[in-house]
C-alpha cells in the first residue's frame, strides 16, 4: 500500500507551501471583495436604515483618475482594484488574523470581530503610507470625519469586522485535518 503524503509529517517546506497557498486565497479574496465591495456601498449609501454603515469616504488618488466607479451605472456591476491590494490583504490575513483567532479562539466573536476591525484598521494606515512612498501615489485615502491619518477611518471598522469573522471562517476550514490531508493526498 502507498503511503500518501498526508500521512508523513509535516515539514518545513510543507508548512511554506500550505501557508503560500492561504496566502493566495486571501489575497484572490481581498481583491475579489474590494471590487465587489464598490457596488455595495453605492447601494448601501442609498438604504435607510443601513446607510449608516457605509460613512466612510473613501477614495483613490485624484491624480489617477479612478474615481468614475463611483458614477458607473450599478448595472453594469463596475468595481476596481489595485495590484498592490493582493499583497496587502494575504499579509494582514496571513499574518495578522490568523495569530489573532489562535491566540483569542475561544473569546466571544464580538470581541474577536473588534480585535479584527482594529487591527485591519491599523495595517491599513501602515500600508496605506507604506503604498504612498513606494508608489507615490495614494492608492486609497479617506476624507470623513473619522479618518485616521488619512489612511482608514473609524467609519469603516463594522467592514473590517466582518471581513476579520470571514477570514477566521476560511482559515479554521483550510486548517481543518481533513481538508488538510486532501490537499496534500497522492492524486489518483
Amino acid at each position: 500500500m502507498p503511503i500518501r503524503r498526508a500521512d508523513l509529517p509535516r515539514d518545513r517546506k510543507q508548512k511554506i507551501a500550505f501557508g503560500a497557498l492561504r496566502f493566495v486565497i486571501y489575497g484572490m479574496m481581498g481583491v475579489t471583495a474590494e471590487v465587489f465591495f464598490y457596488g455595495m456601498a453605492r447601494v448601501g449609501r442609498k438604504l435607510p436604515v443601513v446607510k449608516d454603515f457605509f460613512l466612510f469616504g473613501w477614495h483613490v488618488d485624484k491624480r489617477l483618475e479612478l474615481d468614475h466607479v463611483w458614477h458607473a451605472p450599478l448595472v453594469a456591476g463596475f468595481g476596481q482594484s489595485s495590484a498592490w491590494m493582493f499583497p496587502v490583504y494575504g499579509i494582514c490575513a496571513l499574518v495578522f488574523l490568523e495569530l489573532i483567532y489562535r491566540e483569542t479562539h475561544r473569546w466571544h466573536f464580538l470581541l474577536r470581530a473588534l480585535l479584527y476591525g482594529l487591527t485591519i484598521n491599523a495595517w491599513e494606515v501602515l500600508t496605506g503610507w507604506a503604498l504612498v512612498a513606494v508608489s507615490g501615489y495614494a492608492i486609497w485615502y479617506y476624507d470623513d470625519p473619522a479618518e485616521i491619518f488619512h489612511m482608514s477611518s473609524f467609519f469603516i471598522t463594522p467592514v473590517w469586522m466582518v471581513a476579520g469573522l470571514l477570514i477566521e471562517t476560511v482559515y479554521r476550514e483550510l486548517m481543518d485535518p481533513a481538508v488538510r490531508k486532501s490537499l496534500e493526498a497522492t492524486l489518483p
